[in-house]
């Protein structure tokens, strides 16, 4: 017996669509039906190309993830110029200078679990934290590289529930 419930938006020659779609392959626990699955995509549209099998989710996101270690990171970037060179740039966005893309990753399947994008400071650490500790389900292991902006990031979103 199965509990799916989609909603079609259409069917098309070769493509199916559907909207708030949650999938997991995971089957129900015997002893505790209730329980969730281990893990799971949640996406406002899917859709099925069978001619080309393939399938696009759109805005999707794993849930109810069982990962024992993850690894933060940040990335340095920017846009339109670095940050030293924007006052001296020609026609610079507001929004120019240094961007960093900060990663939460499953150290043993190397899955990017969350990422976000932004500055540098405790604020931007603290959005990753919260977006990472709603996609996961156990106590994990978390690393990171020292930057001094985890520390109340990581207290505020996980408090105690973290190695």
């Amino acid at each position: 017996m199965t509990r799916s419930q989609f909603a079609l938006e259409y069917t098309a020659r070769n493509a199916t669509a559907l909207r708030k779609v949650v999938y997991s392959p995971c089957e129900l626990c015997r002893d505790d039906p209730t329980r969730p699955p281990l893990w799971q995509i949640k996406a406002i549209k899917v859709i099925h190309d069978e001619v080309a099998k393939d399938i696009e989710y759109q805005d999707a996101t794993l849930r109810n993830l069982a990962i024992d270690r993850v690894e933060c990171d940040e990335i340095w970037s920017f846009c339109y110029a670095k940050a030293a060179n924007v006052a001296s740039a020609k026609a610079a966005p507001d929004k120019a200078g240094d961007v960093w893309t900060w990663t939460a990753i499953d150290a043993d399947t190397k899955l990017i679990i969350s990422y976000w994008v932004g500055g540098r400071d405790a604020g931007e650490a603290l959005s990753l934290m919260d977006d990472l500790r709603q996609r996961v389900t156990d106590r994990m292991q978390l690393t990171t590289d020292g930057h001094s902006a985890y520390l109340s990031a990581v207290e505020e979103a996980f408090g105690s529930d973290i190695d």
